[in-house]
C-alpha cells in the first residue's frame, strides 16, 4: 500500500520501504525477548536471527540500505545469549544489504557491531520533503523543520471487538499521523500495544494528535479508520 501523501513511502509487514532509495525501515526487534519466554519454559524456538532475516527477505523487496529505529535488544543488561544472537543477525543481514542504520532505542546500551553505525536519528530528503527517523523516546528539537517523522517505541496494535460472537481479533497496525507514522515492532514474539488502551509512552505528540491518527494494519495491510472513531465504536 502507497502512502496517499508521500508516494515514495509503502506500507508492507511491520515495516515501510522507500522504493526510490531502495531503504527498508523496521523497528523494535527486540532480540533476546524469545530467550526470555525459553527461560520461562514456554518451549518457544530461539533462532530469532533466522527468524528475523526471513521476515525481510519474505518482504520480497530489493534492499540497499535497512535502516532500524532502535530497540534491536531485549535486555537492559548484558545478555550472553541475546549477545550471540545478536551478532548472528548482523552477520548476516550484512550479506544481502549494502548498508544498515540502527537509531538507537531505549534498550540499546551499546555501539559496537562489525558493519553497523549508530546513530541518534537519521535525516532522509526526497525532492523538497524532510524525513526524520527517530526511535520515539526523546523529545525533538525544531519539529516543525520535518514534513514527517518516522518513528517506533509504541509497538501499535489495535484489538478488534466483535460484539456479537463475542471474540476480539487483534492486528499490529501504522499509525499515520498528519505529520507522523509509528510503525509496529518487528518482532513476531510480541504482539504489541493495544492503541484503543491510549497509553502511548511518546511525549512527542500530544494524545489528540494521536487520537486523529489512521490506523492502517499491518497483516494484511489495509486502511481500517480513523482511531477516535474506531475507539468510540468499539
Amino acid at each position: 500500500m502507497i502512502d496517499l501523501v508521500f508516494e515514495n513511502i509503502e506500507y508492507l509487514k511491520d515495516s515501510i520501504y522507500f522504493s526510490k532509495e531502495r531503504i527498508l525501515i523496521i523497528s523494535d526487534l527486540h532480540i533476546g525477548l524469545g530467550n526470555n519466554y525459553n527461560k520461562l519454559q514456554y518451549n518457544i524456538t530461539i533462532e530469532e536471527s533466522k527468524r528475523l532475516i526471513k521476515k525481510i527477505q519474505d518482504l520480497n523487496k530489493k534492499i540497499d540500505k535497512i535502516i532500524i529505529l532502535g530497540d534491536i535488544k531485549h535486555s537492559f543488561s548484558f545478555d550472553k545469549g541475546e549477545n550471540f544472537e545478536l551478532h548472528k543477525f548482523f552477520e548476516t543481514l550484512s550479506m544481502i544489504v549494502k548498508e544498515i542504520i540502527i537509531i538507537k532505542g531505549n534498550h540499546d546500551k551499546m555501539n559496537e557491531f562489525k558493519g553497523v553505525i549508530f546513530q541518534d536519528e537519521y535525516i532522509l530528503k526526497d525532492n523538497d520533503k524532510k524525513y526524520l527517523l527517530i526511535h520515539g523516546d526523546r523529545k525533538i528539537e525544531n519539529i516543525k523543520d520535518y514534513d514527517l517523522i518516522i518513528m517506533g517505541h509504541e509497538h501499535p496494535k489495535i484489538n478488534i471487538f466483535d460484539k456479537n460472537s463475542m471474540r476480539v481479533e487483534s492486528y499490529k497496525c501504522f499509525l499515520r499521523g498528519e505529520n507522523f507514522i509509528i510503525i509496529p515492532n518487528f518482532n513476531d514474539f510480541s504482539s504489541g500495544n493495544n492503541v484503543l488502551d491510549m497509553n502511548f509512552l511518546n511525549k512527542i505528540f500530544k494524545k489528540d494528535e494521536i487520537y486523529r491518527s489512521k490506523i492502517i494494519t499491518s497483516d494484511p495491510v489495509l486502511e481500517i479508520g480513523v482511531l477516535s472513531e474506531i475507539k468510540d465504536a468499539m
